[in-house]
């Protein structure tokens, strides 16, 4: 779970009137993280439990607060940290291309899932472009305008814990080469006798 107050239920048995639950990081209890005692059979720690492995078990105590056995041992893991930020591929930091590129980067471990930004703006205050949650470590977002962008991206692992975003790394944009122009007219050999000739050609892209 990435709760780190998990809820702790259980069904009430015949004769109990108190409930005494305990959370411990050992399957000893020697010490545990967490020691309740109530009437009700729900029960949340107040403060959070740091990420890791927890044994828990809870007992029932009569009118006369006589314990009765310990139920069977639970496990619950808490995990509340996301994954490392992803580590740029490509295009390098820094290129010049003349199409919106292919963005990639390495994967992280634990993730399942990224998201990618690009921005005018190195601090990414007002960001231009974000992406669907993707499973896959490479994206080519829409058609991005000429000019000098930042890009960045983030993992999320399994139980929705988000990492921390890269460091933005710089791509320039630059305007496509032309094709040769395909000419029209004058036709190719033709003879004339105007010596002021209109030369015509196609545009191009």
């Amino acid at each position: 779970t990435n709760d780190n107050t998990p809820l702790f239920t259980w069904m009430s048995v015949t004769g109990g009137v108190n409930y005494q639950v305990q959370v411990d990081n050992l399957s000893t209890f020697a010490s545990p993280e967490y020691d309740s005692t109530a009437a009700n059979t729900t029960r949340e720690p107040g403060t959070g439990l740091p990420d890791g492995l927890y044994y828990w078990r809870v007992r029932a105590l009569n009118s006369a607060s006589e314990p009765g056995a310990w139920s069977a041992l639970r496990t619950v893991t808490v995990d509340t940290t996301g994954p490392a930020a992803p580590v740029h591929s490509i295009p390098a930091a820094g290129a010049s291309v003349r199409t919106t590129p292919a963005f990639s980067w390495l994967a992280s471990v634990t993730a399942t899932g990224y998201e990618f930004q690009y921005d005018n703006d190195a601090d990414f205050s007002s960001v231009t472009y974000t992406s669907a949650v993707q499973a896959v470590t490479t994206h080519t977002p829409p058609a991005m305008a000429l000019g000098v962008w930042n890009w960045r991206v983030r993992a999320k692992d399994a139980l929705g814990n988000w990492g921390p975003w890269s460091s933005g790394r710089v791509v320039n944009i630059l305007p496509p080469i032309p094709v040769a122009p395909v000419l029209l007219s004058p036709a190719s050999g033709l003879a004339t006798n105007d010596n002021t000739p209109l030369f015509t050609w196609m545009s191009v892209t």
